[in-house]
């Protein structure tokens, strides 16, 4: 049923292997890696307004000591 418009364009039939379902499910990070991972890639409201206000050197250099004052 979520496959109709493939199968009508390429006019051929597929199966959904088991082994690959269970890769997917074994290799998906769970909501706490997805959440770290967005903590350190995103950044905060806080620090997009104070990039907005800021030298790019200064709001760098600001990062750096934060990242310092925490241990990472």
């Amino acid at each position: 049923m979520h496959t109709d418009d493939l199968f009508k364009e390429h006019g051929r039939h597929y199966i959904m292997r088991p082994e690959f379902l269970l890769n997917v499910i074994a290799l998906a990070p769970s909501v706490v890696e997805v959440r770290k991972a967005y903590e350190n890639v995103f950044p905060t409201l806080l620090s997009v307004k104070l990039s907005g206000r800021m030298h790019e050197d200064t709001f760098h250099g600001l990062l750096e000591k934060a990242k310092e004052a925490s241990g990472f």
